[in-house]
């Protein structure tokens, strides 16, 4: 099951030693679809990004590598509005500096 997640992208890193990463997600639902990292769809408009994490930290988006939307707390959710390869960051501030802490696979959005 660990393998085939792999080989499917749908695996984020996450540098755990000021927290803890469980609980953290990352997806994109379409009509009544749910997409999760290393998934590709067809954009056909109406589509919305949710991420969840642990603990309130600064979540960044990132679309075709270049940053989108920035928010400090422990939700985002936003439409996505056009096609691209988007990916999370998540930086946890820890002993007075802004750490980083999960960085996601993306999802290929066509």
């Amino acid at each position: 099951m660990v393998y085939d997640s792999l080989l499917k992208g749908r695996c984020y890193f996450a540098l755990e030693y000021f927290h803890k990463a469980r609980g953290f997600q990352y997806r994109i639902n379409q009509g009544n679809e749910e997409f999760y990292m290393g998934d590709s769809f067809k954009f056909s408009g109406g589509a919305q990004m949710f991420v969840f994490c642990p603990v309130k930290s600064y979540i960044r988006i990132i679309r075709n590598g270049s940053e989108l939307v920035q928010k400090i707390s422990n939700h985002l959710s936003m439409p996505v509005q056009e096609a691209g390869v988007y990916r999370v960051e998540v930086y946890l501030k820890s002993a007075g500096k802004v750490r980083p802490w999960i960085f996601s696979n993306p999802i290929f959005v066509n």
